[in-house]
């Protein structure tokens, strides 16, 4: 098999490509020169780079970069690029070869390295079980060798699996641990840093400390300028979007979401456009409702037959508000009973929602029959006491402009009593 140099320059002689042009901006035309005369060998870093400006996959590379006897770290390292491209069965081959080689026995970091990927690997297919023990695992090993990068890593992915479990603020204690052990370091790693931020924002957000979770983001926003980790940072901006959104700051909502666009257009991560686009939508309807529909429309028109019905039914119920508020109540209905299309049992607050839309529709229409049916239907389903009282107060108001006004009256009370 011939060396890594020589294949990378016959594929790019064969598309008739300068070294300037495969080393892009990051790589000098020096660098590229003496990578294809074999006298050093890139990183896995600069090869992923090569490789995407040679319009190659990465993977091809793969026989030809081992060929070359790198440390078992280089090999985790190279492991991680195909991570966060999605190719998992590559990622674990790779470190099955790291954690193969005796060098690794005594490489602390690496073999921690390995298994944090291992358990984020196991809890992305919902191997939970297994996730945790790789985490624990990392996190003893990393404990026991002083190891800070790569307990704020296991930290990190242990707050995860406790974040997606509802487990709210054990989820926090163990990302403050992170957070502790990061700032231990000299040189603080940007990315970790922000990832970290990203996910206790949101376990902030969750806990319903959205002032908490907004000025938390805020503090951490100047970690974006120093990581080039596109998903990192693509996270951290939708959670930023979101918190600001919740206290009001519309303009930083705005800005937030602007910027996570353009991040998730780059990385063709379209349901994640989607949701942004969705979220814009919601944001402009109490200041320009005709450019909510507009974007809440893009927002579906990203939706594939992949995405979650839920989604898709969270969407349509509300694109039916826009146009509810639009006095387009033909639209309305139409979207509010999609979207009990798409919604289930798992999902009772939304479709009362829809149910809710679909009565005001009538409502508006004075189809008072018609508007009772919908609005008892969503005051079974909701679980929010808020949402309850106010649908029960709807319902109230039918019965008392049809006649029954003791029946009236009394649903009020109860609508009030709710809300007490």
């Amino acid at each position: 098999m011939q060396d890594l140099g020589t294949t990378i320059k016959q594929i790019r002689e064969s598309k008739n490509l300068s070294q300037a042009q495969i080393g892009g901006h990051n790589l000098s035309r020096s660098y590229i020169s003496g990578i294809e005369r074999e006298k050093f060998h890139p990183s896995p870093e600069a090869l992923n780079e090569i490789a995407q400006n040679l319009q190659e996959p990465l993977a091809r590379f793969i026989p030809y970069f081992l060929q070359s006897h790198p440390t078992p770290r280089a090999i985790v390292r190279l492991a991680n690029i195909f991570f966060d491209q999605n190719e998992f069965q590559l990622t674990e081959e790779l470190i099955d070869h790291a954690l193969e080689d005796p060098r690794s026995s005594k490489d602390y970091t690496t073999q921690t390295m390995a298994l944090n990927t291992l358990a984020r690997i196991a809890n992305i297919q919902n191997k939970y079980t297994q996730a945790h023990q790789y985490f624990q695992q990392a996190l003893h090993l990393a404990l026991n060798n002083n190891l800070p990068e790569e307990i704020a890593q296991a930290e990190i992915g242990i707050a995860t699996l406790y974040g997606q479990q509802g487990q709210h603020i054990t989820a926090l204690k163990h990302l403050q641990a992170a957070q502790n052990h990061l700032f231990t370091l000299q040189n603080r790693p940007a990315t970790l840093m922000l990832r970290n931020a990203s996910y206790m924002g949101n376990i902030l957000y969750s806990l319903g400390w959205h002032t908490v979770a907004y000025e938390h983001y805020k503090h951490s926003s100047y970690l974006l300028a120093q990581t080039e980790d596109l998903h990192t940072i693509l996270s951290f901006l939708m959670g930023y979007a979101l918190s600001a959104h919740q206290v009001r700051h519309l303009d930083e909502a705005f800005s937030a979401n602007a910027k996570a666009l353009y991040y998730a257009y780059r990385l063709k991560e379209y349901e994640l456009m989607a949701d942004i686009y969705s979220n814009v939508g919601i944001l402009l309807r109490e200041t320009d409702n005709k450019r909510a529909i507009t974007y809440l429309k893009k927002s579906l028109n990203l939706r594939t037959e992949d995405t979650p019905k839920w989604k898709k039914g969270y969407t349509q119920n509300e694109l039916a508000q826009s146009y509810l508020r639009n006095r387009q109540f033909k639209e309305a209905h139409c979207y509010a009973k999609k979207a009990l299309t798409n919604l289930d049992d798992t999902n009772p607050d939304e479709k009362a929602q829809s149910y809710e839309i679909i009565g005001d529709t009538f409502k508006k229409q004075n189809l008072h029959t018609e508007a009772l049916n919908s609005y008892l239907q969503a005051k079974t389903l909701y679980s929010d006491t808020l949402k309850h009282s106010k649908v029960t107060g709807k319902i109230a108001e039918i019965y008392c402009k049809t006649g029954d006004i003791n029946k009236g009256l009394t649903l009020y009370k109860e609508a009030l009593e709710q809300i007490d």
